[in-house]
């Protein structure tokens, strides 16, 4: 298997296990975890999705070296990425989707989008951009397990 196809697979897996977190909340046996916990959740989540996103758009430049970057579209979901992630973490809805477990697996379904997002957005806009967008995002699950909803003051 070459460079590129290992790479190729890993993003699979790293994308398979993000999306199981979608699955999560509809399990009858979902346990409820703490706000800070959860949000650590969401980190990771955004994590395992950013780094699928980062090797799928390095696998597509490896396989054309020469193909120009595209233009401005990708900066804005590069931008936007992060602050949305930070919005679906916003303290009013934790107990509305606690007890909607179908919509919590959307939000997770969400994540998983923003944090690919991220990343393969920026990496198409500039090599480099993407990584920055990608820990952006999750830094905002680190911002919010230890900001906002936490009980500490920031």
């Amino acid at each position: 298997m070459t460079s590129s196809g290992s790479h190729r697979v890993i993003a699979y897996a790293l994308l398979l296990c993000a999306l199981a977190s979608t699955l999560v909340p509809l399990l009858p046996a979902a346990e409820e975890l703490p706000v800070r916990k959860h949000h650590l959740v969401h980190g990771l989540v955004l994590a395992l999705s950013a780094a699928a996103g980062y090797l799928f758009a390095r696998e597509r430049q490896a396989r054309q070296p020469h193909q120009e970057l595209q233009g401005e579209g990708w900066l804005y979901f590069t931008v936007l990425m992060p602050v949305l992630s930070m919005f679906l973490m916003w303290p009013t809805t934790y107990d509305w989707l606690e007890h909607h477990p179908l919509a919590h697996g959307g939000e997770h379904l969400c994540f998983v989008v923003l944090g690919f997002m991220a990343t393969y957005s920026g990496e198409r806009y500039m090599p480099g951009v993407g990584v920055m967008s990608g820990v952006a995002t999750v830094l905002s699950a680190i911002v919010a397990a230890f900001g906002f909803g936490s009980g500490l003051s920031v």
